[in-house]
């Protein structure tokens, strides 16, 4: 157990899991993320601590909102009507801490990421990463810190609930792989992109896209059946050549489900898969991307643990741990590019 990120993570519950225009607080995730890296980076302790200290300062008191809703005691149904309403998330909250004093962290997770998996495009993915990195620092932290970080993830993930998918649209009778849907020609103009630019936000963007027909068919044709590498290497070839901000929301989201997966292998995978499907191909579509040209790059562990240790961005140091984890593996040292390329723009933009 680490006092140090038990410290950390305990404090940050006094504050909200979101500042400014609706931006989400990344603390609790960058610093489980910094503290597992020290199984490759060499000790993190003094990093962490000045990653909490500048990161802090941004974030704002946690808002007492009142628990409108006693969810625990409703049908399942009722509960599942709510997901999306940010009003109620003290009263997932309360669901939550319900269900964590009675079973363990990894089965609420299990019985949960098939129901808030298809909205995780929702606060651009980052309710259900936050969800993961908590499991993550479930074993790393006090049982009591454990619940309460839990319990907070899943709530926002709840509140923060929002599909981009239309039920209403059919299904293909031939599902194109993801690969193949990537390929296709954009609907998009360029002038159609930089209007979507000036929605800001990275939910607003892929709402307005998803309102689009074009959208709707794309994704309703695309299967889920993927490979995580073969996709994930993709992207991160991708992001070597034209590092984004909502690329690499797709790739430390992507690699948060490859992982739970993993630790959770009876879950149906369908769900947050096709969540994941709707983020990343409105990702490729608002970033307009294009399949890479030459050869995979080549990254190495030496660059990236240098990038790595180099930073105090948030955004730097999720990259540097989802991109290492991918690399740990696939052995595929395209990760390891992307990583650092990531890593290092996202610390100068810091």
């Amino acid at each position: 157990m680490s006092d140090l990120l038990d410290r950390v993570i305990a404090a940050d519950l006094a504050l909200d899991d979101e500042y400014g225009a609706t931006l989400t607080n990344h603390l609790p995730m960058a610093a489980t993320a910094l503290h597992v890296m020290a199984e490759w980076l060499g000790p993190t302790d003094a990093q962490l601590v000045s990653f909490d200290a500048h990161y802090r300062r941004r974030l704002e008191p946690l808002r007492v909102r009142e628990a409108l809703l006693p969810l625990q005691r409703l049908p399942r149904e009722a509960v599942l009507r709510n997901l999306g309403d940010f009003d109620l998330t003290s009263s997932f909250h309360e669901l939550f801490e319900a269900a964590l004093a009675k079973r363990s962290p990894a089965d609420v997770v299990a019985e949960w990421l098939p129901l808030l998996g298809p909205g995780l495009p929702g606060a651009a993915g980052h309710g259900v990463l936050r969800v993961y990195f908590a499991l993550l620092a479930s074993s790393q932290v006090r049982p009591e810190t454990a619940r309460a970080e839990l319990a907070r993830a899943l709530a926002y993930a709840a509140g923060r609930f929002r599909e981009l998918r239309q039920a209403v649209t059919p299904r293909s009778p031939r599902p194109r792989a993801l690969l193949e849907t990537l390929a296709a020609p954009s609907f998009l103009t360029e002038a159609e992109r930089a209007l979507l630019g000036e929605f800001g936000l990275i939910l607003y963007q892929h709402s307005e896209l998803a309102a689009r027909p074009e959208f709707q068919l794309l994704v309703a044709g695309t299967s889920v059946g993927f490979e995580w590498h073969a996709v994930l290497a993709l992207l991160a070839h991708v992001a070597c050549e034209r590092p984004g901000f909502v690329l690499l929301h797709a790739l430390t989201v992507g690699q948060a489900l490859c992982a739970l997966e993993q630790l959770l292998p009876a879950v149906d995978p369908e769900p947050h898969r096709r969540g994941w499907v709707d983020f990343a191909v409105a990702a490729w579509l608002c970033e307009g991307l294009s399949l890479p040209v030459g050869a995979r790059p080549v990254g190495d562990v030496t660059a990236l643990a240098a990038a790595a240790r180099g930073t105090l961005d948030d955004h730097g140091l999720k990259a540097a741990y989802a991109l290492h984890d991918l690399y740990a593996r696939f052995g595929d040292p395209v990760f390891l590019a992307a990583g650092t390329r990531l890593c290092a723009m996202f610390t100068r933009a810091a």
